[in-house]
């Protein structure tokens, strides 16, 4: 059973109440940093592989080789990389192993930019108060502000993603976007809020089955924008039935010039 001896001495009036953010809605009808989990993306057993044909096959049997199985594996190279830090609250619904399987598919769906989520530094914590449900009502209790004002190191942290149980106006995600309406000093910049809602089957039957929402989230800090209009599915589209894991070249170029992201130096196969 977690002790629970945490003090948070809140002072927030100096910080903006408006928020920049990005929300998805469903339609109608610290103390502690625990430990750093590397997401690897893909790996060996997940390679996409076409077989060999025949007659490469026949070739090495002919001259002596026996039984030849020829595979060609499609094997990815990262030339960027990036790092997030989770914030999972007790009693909100989230779990270690359900984040972390969402972030597994997160890192897959960065590679198709050449991507790599790098590593991920892992918070499990007590939300401060009691405070697992928040809302985005700049006259509420502002707890989003007031909960990132105080995590510890928050500037080196960021992006960071906090596991919640559920936001007041129903969001499915909320990411406070750093596009100058609020200073890169505010706690909230380049923070991820993602209600545990997302989990539910009925959320996830309004879904492409290979959205991710965690992604659809990183994708606006990353590109420090907001949904793209029209009907293009996308990763970012605006509605519910386009948005999917679909990133675009010129997606992944603005990804690339994030801040946030680096590139690697000698790129190798992963």
């Amino acid at each position: 059973m977690p002790i629970r001896t945490m003090m948070f001495v809140f002072s927030i009036a100096a910080f903006s109440l408006q928020a920049a953010h990005a929300v998805d809605r469903v339609p109608p009808g610290l103390p502690g940093l625990n430990q750093l989990v590397q997401a690897t993306g893909t790996t060996p057993d997940s390679w996409p592989t076409k077989p060999g044909t025949l007659l490469e096959e026949q070739k090495w049997n002919q001259v002596g080789f026996g039984q030849t199985r020829i595979e060609n594996l499609d094997v990815k190279i990262y030339t960027h990389e990036f790092d997030l830090s989770l914030v999972i609250f007790r009693d909100t619904g989230w779990t270690k192993k359900e984040v972390l399987t969402r972030m597994q598919r997160v890192a897959e769906i960065y590679t198709q930019c050449n991507i790599q989520l790098k590593s991920i530094k892992l918070v499990v914590t007590n939300a401060p108060r009691g405070w697992i449900d928040i809302d985005t009502d700049p006259k509420g209790e502002n707890r989003d502000i007031r909960m990132a004002a105080v995590t510890p190191d928050i500037s080196t942290l960021k992006p960071i993603i906090y596991f919640i149980r559920s936001i007041a106006d129903e969001s499915t995600g909320l990411a406070q976007i750093d596009d100058g309406r609020l200073p890169p000093s505010h706690p909230l910049t380049n923070t991820i809020w993602m209600p545990h809602e997302v989990t539910t089957e009925e959320y996830k039957n309004r879904r492409d089955s290979r959205y991710s929402p965690i992604a659809h989230e990183v994708a606006h800090i990353l590109c420090r924008c907001g949904h793209i209009p029209g009907d293009e599915d996308n990763i970012l589209s605006q509605y519910y039935d386009a948005a999917n894991a679909q990133i675009t070249p010129e997606q992944c170029e603005q990804f690339k010039s994030s801040r946030f992201v680096r590139p690697i130096q000698n790129p190798k196969p992963d």
